[in-house]
Protein backbone atom coordinates (compact mmCIF):
# COMPACT_ATOMS: atom_id res chain seq x y z
CA UNK A 1 0.00 0.00 0.00
CA UNK A 2 1.38 3.54 -0.89
CA UNK A 3 1.55 5.51 1.88
CA UNK A 4 -0.11 8.94 2.91
CA UNK A 5 2.07 11.60 2.62
CA UNK A 6 2.65 14.05 5.20
CA UNK A 7 2.07 17.34 2.57
CA UNK A 8 -1.25 18.15 2.93
CA UNK A 9 -3.74 16.87 -0.25
CA UNK A 10 -6.83 19.08 -0.88
CA UNK A 11 -9.54 18.17 -2.65
CA UNK A 12 -12.77 19.62 -4.01
CA UNK A 13 -15.56 18.41 -2.51
CA UNK A 14 -19.75 19.70 -2.64
CA UNK A 15 -19.02 20.86 0.81
CA UNK A 16 -15.80 23.17 0.55
CA UNK A 17 -12.62 21.37 0.31
CA UNK A 18 -10.87 18.12 2.11
CA UNK A 19 -7.86 18.49 3.95
CA UNK A 20 -5.70 15.26 4.20
CA UNK A 21 -2.25 14.66 5.67
CA UNK A 22 -0.46 12.09 7.58
CA UNK A 23 0.26 13.59 11.27
CA UNK A 24 2.17 12.05 14.29
CA UNK A 25 0.23 14.26 17.01
CA UNK A 26 1.40 15.28 20.22
CA UNK A 27 0.88 14.07 23.72
CA UNK A 28 -0.04 17.44 24.92
CA UNK A 29 -2.62 18.17 21.82
CA UNK A 30 -5.76 18.93 23.53
CA UNK A 31 -7.96 16.48 21.52
CA UNK A 32 -11.26 17.99 23.44
CA UNK A 33 -10.09 21.43 22.07
CA UNK A 34 -10.31 20.42 18.13
CA UNK A 35 -12.62 22.09 15.98
CA UNK A 36 -15.79 19.82 14.74
CA UNK A 37 -14.85 19.84 11.18
CA UNK A 38 -11.58 17.93 12.00
CA UNK A 39 -10.95 14.35 12.44
CA UNK A 40 -7.47 12.06 13.49
CA UNK A 41 -7.73 9.07 11.33
CA UNK A 42 -5.69 6.08 12.90
CA UNK A 43 -3.35 4.56 10.43
CA UNK A 44 -4.78 0.99 11.11
CA UNK A 45 -8.32 1.88 9.97
CA UNK A 46 -6.99 3.39 6.12
CA UNK A 47 -6.13 0.99 3.48
CA UNK A 48 -5.16 4.11 0.95
CA UNK A 49 -5.50 8.04 0.32
CA UNK A 50 -8.15 6.73 -2.17
CA UNK A 51 -9.80 5.04 0.44
CA UNK A 52 -9.81 8.20 3.25
CA UNK A 53 -10.62 10.85 0.70
CA UNK A 54 -13.36 8.61 -0.29
CA UNK A 55 -15.12 8.30 2.70
CA UNK A 56 -14.31 11.68 3.79
CA UNK A 57 -16.36 12.87 0.75
CA UNK A 58 -19.27 10.32 1.63
CA UNK A 59 -19.13 11.90 5.21
CA UNK A 60 -19.58 15.42 3.77
CA UNK A 61 -22.77 14.44 1.89
CA UNK A 62 -24.16 13.03 4.36
CA UNK A 63 -23.75 15.86 7.13
CA UNK A 64 -24.86 17.70 3.64
CA UNK A 65 -28.18 16.24 3.72
CA UNK A 66 -28.98 15.20 7.31
CA UNK A 67 -28.67 11.37 6.43
CA UNK A 68 -25.62 10.85 8.75
CA UNK A 69 -25.53 8.56 11.35
CA UNK A 70 -23.42 10.47 13.66
CA UNK A 71 -23.40 14.43 14.42
CA UNK A 72 -19.67 15.02 14.55
CA UNK A 73 -17.74 14.63 11.24
CA UNK A 74 -14.94 12.45 12.44
CA UNK A 75 -17.54 10.32 13.70
CA UNK A 76 -19.81 10.46 10.44
CA UNK A 77 -16.23 9.84 8.59
CA UNK A 78 -15.10 7.06 10.82
CA UNK A 79 -18.64 5.09 9.74
CA UNK A 80 -17.69 5.92 5.87
CA UNK A 81 -14.71 4.47 6.54
CA UNK A 82 -15.63 1.41 8.16
CA UNK A 83 -18.91 0.66 7.60
CA UNK A 84 -19.55 0.62 11.32
CA UNK A 85 -23.53 1.86 12.26
CA UNK A 86 -22.96 2.41 15.98
CA UNK A 87 -21.16 5.19 16.29
CA UNK A 88 -19.77 3.92 19.88
CA UNK A 89 -17.57 1.32 18.20
CA UNK A 90 -16.66 4.28 16.21
CA UNK A 91 -15.84 6.22 18.28
CA UNK A 92 -13.71 3.52 19.98
CA UNK A 93 -12.32 2.79 16.56
CA UNK A 94 -10.80 5.98 16.28
CA UNK A 95 -9.37 6.57 19.82
CA UNK A 96 -6.06 4.74 19.56
CA UNK A 97 -2.81 6.00 19.84
CA UNK A 98 -0.37 6.44 16.92
CA UNK A 99 0.14 8.00 13.74
CA UNK A 100 -2.92 9.55 12.45
CA UNK A 101 -4.44 10.68 9.17
CA UNK A 102 -5.43 14.13 9.61
CA UNK A 103 -8.59 15.10 7.61
CA UNK A 104 -10.16 18.36 7.49
CA UNK A 105 -13.17 19.81 5.36
CA UNK A 106 -14.10 23.47 5.23
CA UNK A 107 -15.39 25.88 2.79
CA UNK A 108 -12.64 27.82 2.59
CA UNK A 109 -8.56 26.36 2.06
CA UNK A 110 -7.64 28.36 4.98
CA UNK A 111 -10.01 27.36 7.61
CA UNK A 112 -8.70 23.92 6.31
CA UNK A 113 -4.95 24.97 7.47
CA UNK A 114 -5.92 26.72 10.21
CA UNK A 115 -6.38 23.61 12.50
CA UNK A 116 -3.65 21.95 10.98
CA UNK A 117 -0.93 24.67 11.80
CA UNK A 118 -2.58 24.88 15.28
CA UNK A 119 -1.74 21.15 15.85
CA UNK A 120 1.48 22.41 14.23
CA UNK A 121 2.04 24.73 16.84
CA UNK A 122 1.23 22.11 20.08
CA UNK A 123 4.10 19.39 18.67
CA UNK A 124 2.59 17.55 16.00
CA UNK A 125 4.48 16.56 13.20
CA UNK A 126 3.66 16.24 9.65
CA UNK A 127 4.81 12.55 8.75
CA UNK A 128 4.10 9.72 5.55
CA UNK A 129 2.03 7.31 7.24
CA UNK A 130 1.65 3.55 5.80
CA UNK A 131 -1.84 2.15 5.66
CA UNK A 132 -2.29 -0.76 7.77
CA UNK A 133 -5.82 -1.54 7.43
CA UNK A 134 -6.17 -5.38 7.59
CA UNK A 135 -9.81 -6.29 6.80
CA UNK A 136 -11.71 -8.73 9.51
CA UNK A 137 -12.86 -12.14 8.10
CA UNK A 138 -13.23 -10.69 4.49
CA UNK A 139 -11.94 -13.22 1.86
CA UNK A 140 -9.85 -11.64 -0.98
CA UNK A 141 -9.21 -13.92 -4.24
CA UNK A 142 -7.26 -10.36 -5.30
CA UNK A 143 -5.85 -9.86 -2.05
CA UNK A 144 -6.74 -6.05 -2.90
CA UNK A 145 -6.91 -4.89 0.97
CA UNK A 146 -8.26 -1.34 -0.66
CA UNK A 147 -11.20 -2.63 -2.72
CA UNK A 148 -12.32 -4.71 0.29
CA UNK A 149 -11.84 -1.50 2.61
CA UNK A 150 -14.21 0.82 0.23
CA UNK A 151 -16.60 -1.81 -0.72
CA UNK A 152 -16.99 -2.07 3.68
CA UNK A 153 -17.98 2.08 3.53
CA UNK A 154 -20.21 1.93 0.48
CA UNK A 155 -22.13 -0.92 2.42
CA UNK A 156 -22.70 2.38 4.60
CA UNK A 157 -23.83 4.56 1.75
CA UNK A 158 -26.54 1.75 0.20
CA UNK A 159 -28.42 0.87 3.42
CA UNK A 160 -28.53 4.69 3.94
Amino acid sequence: MAEIPSRPSLFKAECGFILVAGLLPSDKLPLSALPDRIALVPVELVASLRHIVMAAFRACRALNTGRNVAEAFAYELGACLTGMREVSKVRKALSSLGPKVFVSICEDVGDCLGPLMAMLAWGSRLTDVEPRYKPDDLPSCSGNVEALAMEEGAMLELDR
